[in-house]
């Protein structure tokens, strides 16, 4: 096997924030020093290497001396530090609707903040209704009219129906202030 170096085109700065990040998580979770594989700026390095290039994980990890599972493992610890500092999709929402944004990039993704209040057909030519000041009551759908279905599945009801995968989110929604 041949080892080569790569450069990664990230300010440095950008490294040093997710390290500190990184070692402020360590701390919180009382992980005593010399017992990682990686530092916090090697670790921060790695997940930022994957982060702009979206390579193999394995084969990434080989490169920073990481088994396989470290990798994933790794990977997954700085993902899980950054995704607590995002703030959440309501207050990105409600603040965009605030400031007037016309669109909204939403993971990587350009969404058109007016396109909520236009009215859609379904496949089946019901018309579909999103509302967005209802976010703080969970997700639902506009009333469309008896007998019609709602985007959350219930049959003339905003409530997801008991099989729904949106069942399991709803009780993290409730708890939203």
């Amino acid at each position: 096997m041949v080892s080569y170096r790569v450069m990664l085109d990230v300010p440095t700065d950008l490294i040093w924030f997710v390290s500190g990040l990184l070692a402020g998580h360590r701390r919180q979770i009382g992980t005593r020093w010399g017992t990682r594989r990686l530092g916090c700026y090697k670790q921060a390095l790695f997940a930022l290497a994957w982060f702009r290039d979206k390579g193999d994980i394995p084969r990434l990890g080989r490169g920073f001396g990481l088994p396989q599972s470290t990798a994933y493992r790794f990977l997954d610890e700085v993902i899980e530090v950054l995704a607590a500092r995002a703030p959440g999709l309501q207050e990105q929402l409600e603040r965009a609707l605030a400031e007037g944004v016309p669109y909204l990039i939403l993971d990587g993704k350009v969404v058109d903040t007016d396109r909520c209040r236009e009215k859609t057909l379904s496949r089946k030519g019901t018309v579909i209704q999103a509302d967005v000041t209802a976010l703080r009551n969970g997700p639902s759908a506009c009333a469309v009219g008896p007998g019609s279905r709602s985007i959350s599945g219930g049959r003339g009801s905003s409530r997801p129906r008991s099989d729904s995968p949106a069942t399991a989110s709803r009780s993290a929604w409730q708890q939203l202030p």
